[in-house]
């Protein structure tokens, strides 16, 4: 059959309408859906590198926090007896016994203290709980009725905010070590010895104190001394009586918080 120009031209458009359409779904199609997977691809890595840039950027950030925290545990680790403060300076040694006992009997040798026996236990672990002070507040009916507005429950709701948030905290672990002595002192020393614990910027605590004669060989009417009296010359370089007394102390430990690596 004979085709005019006409059809030539139909015939020549449909053959390049069909090349178009195969070429498209043969080639531009699948390469059209890997552009489409490769943008997929290319987002997912872009949100992680913005993530991961995110962090970089904190770093600065994050090393001054770890640094401050450092700082604040030091502080805190510096109320607390650690090997450096008594011991052998090693990073884990703590006080052994004999040097807990040479560490005591300085502080009780200022306090002319005299040492009849001692006895200096190794180090336990121990909880140390928060101190905190509870009120008492009546909360019965006459309450209920006399709060019309909600004013008295608010108020007790602020009395109780301090020993609620210590309650409800979780309890610490430290070191402990217990001191026992038995000494014999004059009332001036003993109190002064008492008073210099009490001052130490330390973590150690008298725990018991018993005194034997709480009148120090005095006569309680007329505050001389009795003639039988044991006498011994107090830090100040006066006689004074004396009386035998035994005390439990506590001191307490902590592991100093390691140097972080920063870099």
């Amino acid at each position: 059959m004979k085709l005019n120009y006409r059809d030539r031209v139909i015939l020549l458009i449909i053959i390049a309408l069909v090349i178009l359409i195969g070429g498209f779904f043969g080639l531009i199609k699948p390469r059209y859906n890997d552009i489409k997977e490769n943008k997929a691809t290319r987002d997912t890595v872009q949100a992680e590198w913005d993530g991961l840039d995110a962090k970089i950027q904190q770093i600065p950030t994050l090393r001054e926090n770890i640094k401050s925290t450092k700082a604040d545990a030091d502080k805190i680790s510096e109320l607390f007896y650690t090997g450096k403060d008594i011991a052998d300076g090693n990073l884990i040694s703590f006080m052994q016994p004999y040097q807990l006992d040479q560490y005591m009997q300085e502080i009780m040798d200022k306090a002319n203290l005299k040492v009849m026996s001692m006895e200096a236990g190794s180090i336990q672990d121990s909880t140390l709980d928060y101190y905190y002070y509870t009120p008492t507040v009546p909360t019965t009916a006459i309450l209920d009725l006399a709060d019309l507005n909600g004013n008295y429950t608010a108020e007790i709701s602020k009395k109780f905010e301090e020993s609620n948030a210590l309650s409800e905290r979780t309890p610490e672990n430290v070191l402990v070590q217990q001191y026992g002595v038995n000494v014999k002192a004059t009332k001036d020393d003993l109190w002064n010895f008492m008073t210099t614990i009490s001052e130490m910027n330390k973590a150690i605590r008298i725990d018991s104190i018993s005194i034997l004669d709480t009148n120090f060989g005095t006569d309680p009417e007329t505050g001389k001394l009795l003639p039988d009296a044991e006498k011994m010359k107090d830090a100040s370089g006066k006689e004074a009586g004396v009386s035998q007394v035994t005390m439990i102390l506590n001191l307490y430990s902590v592991y100093e918080l390691d140097e972080p690596v920063l870099e």
